[in-house]
């Protein structure tokens, strides 16, 4: 327990403070339920065992001390990383459910102030199991109004714990309407028809430039790795017909200029160059699609996993029926 408390204290001191507010701030938004210093802590031990995972299973494939190491360290970041970026994600999924919801809500507490209720019974009154993420916020609202917390503050605090610029923007349209004085019930109601108007136009955006999106998606996971495949077979092809013969060059043509000679890269070495090529497409393509689609490159990183595969698929299969189709080629 003391080394624990010894760790935790060391990362506090080793970190920077940015850092730490980053993080935090980022847990807020996610709902999880730890501090920066855990969530730090708890993520380099992750890295640790992946990485010694890494550096095992290299090494027992490979006997290369080099190779090991450096998968032992590239695993390590990337593993920090993914973490990471799995607690945004979080928050950004968080902040999407309760964009998708808020309507409805504001809809729900404006009838019910219309039906005579006062604003900390018509908002408990909107509390339903149904709401998900939204429903504890409510609960927290309805809980700070009750102790005297005034509503324009309650609102406020709320929207800083939602990772969401439209839920910031309405809280804003409420406070400011709140302290000019005006009719709440039909205040809400137009704010929700507002939001409902502004998701609508969002997924017409993302409609009219599907296009684009589909375009991306054939290029990068579908022809650029069959165009890899047959390039890197047809690399492996020469240099079987050079090393495996023993000639240095071969004439096109009788008393023609033209003639092949032997490739001054390694099969390997252009194998990969491929699978790095598609992993780099695969990258890209998923944070291009992020842009186009939502405006948050972010939001791109969870086709990441799948472009990958897919791509890697496409090229290997391309591989196995170049190799099936025209193997007899290489002597």
């Amino acid at each position: 327990m003391n080394l624990e408390r010894r760790w935790k204290y060391f990362l506090n001191a080793a970190v920077p403070s940015s850092i730490h507010k980053m993080f935090q701030k980022q847990l807020i938004y996610a709902n999880w339920e730890m501090n920066s210093v855990d969530f730090i802590s708890q993520n380099l031990f992750l890295s640790f065992l992946v990485s010694i995972f890494s550096f095992i299973v290299v090494r027992f494939f490979t006997y290369s001390l080099s190779w090991s190491l450096l998968s032992l360290i590239v695993s390590f970041i990337l593993s920090f990383c993914i973490y990471s970026i799995i607690l945004v994600l979080s928050a950004d999924a968080r902040a999407r459910e309760i964009e998708n919801i808020l309507p409805d809500v504001l809809r729900i507490i404006s009838a019910n102030l219309k039906a005579g209720m006062t604003t900390e019974k018509a908002i408990w009154a909107a509390v339903r199991p149904e709401f998900g993420a939204l429903e504890n916020e409510l609960k927290i609202v309805s809980s700070e109004t009750m102790s005297n917390v005034p509503l324009l503050i309650s609102f406020r605090n709320m929207s800083e714990r939602i990772k969401s610029k439209l839920v910031k923007h309405t809280v804003n349209l409420l406070n400011n309407g709140i302290e000019l004085g005006g009719d709440m019930a039909a205040l809400l109601e137009e704010v929700a028809t507002d939001m409902v108007n502004m998701q609508e136009m969002k997924k017409e955006i993302r409609a009219n430039v599907m296009m684009y999106g589909i375009f991306i998606v054939f290029a990068s996971i579908l022809a650029s790795p069959a165009l890899f495949s047959v390039s890197s077979f047809y690399v492996e092809l020469q240099h079987r017909l050079f090393v495996t013969n023993d000639i240095s060059s071969v004439q096109m043509v009788q008393n023609s200029p033209i003639t092949v000679t032997t490739p001054n890269i390694s099969v390997d070495e252009v194998f990969m160059f491929s699978l790095a090529a598609i992993s780099v497409n695969a990258l890209f393509s998923a944070i291009l699609l992020g842009t186009i689609f939502y405006g948050e490159p972010r939001r791109g990183f969870k086709y990441i996993p799948v472009f990958l595969i897919v791509a890697l698929v496409i090229f290997f299969l391309a591989r196995i029926m170049l190799t099936s189709v025209l193997g007899g080629m290489i002597v």
